[in-house]
């Protein structure tokens, strides 16, 4: 699907800088630890036997729900607010 996902910009010659902090800024504020689980189950993937990546993802789900992230989440979704993510 063109266009979708965080880096569908096209920007001026003048504000590249800019528009790759702003995107820096905005990934900061999302649960850092599960984009890194995620990222890492996905290189894995290619590379990895069913069984073991089925244990690399469940261990994943493990970390990733037993992190502060988690609990604010679930928080802020029961409270229908917007989630503060501290990468923790």
């Amino acid at each position: 699907m063109a266009g979708q996902g965080p880096f569908n910009k096209v920007v001026a010659d003048a504000e590249p800088e800019k528009m790759t902090m702003d995107i820096v800024f905005q990934f900061a504020k999302e649960p850092t630890v599960s984009y890194t689980i995620v990222k890492e189950n996905l290189n894995n993937a290619m590379f990895s036997l069913l069984e073991r990546q089925f244990e690399l993802e469940r261990r994943g789900m493990i970390l990733a729900g037993s992190t502060m992230d988690a609990r604010e989440g679930i928080t802020a979704f029961l409270e229908k607010r917007r989630s503060n993510f501290i990468g923790r």
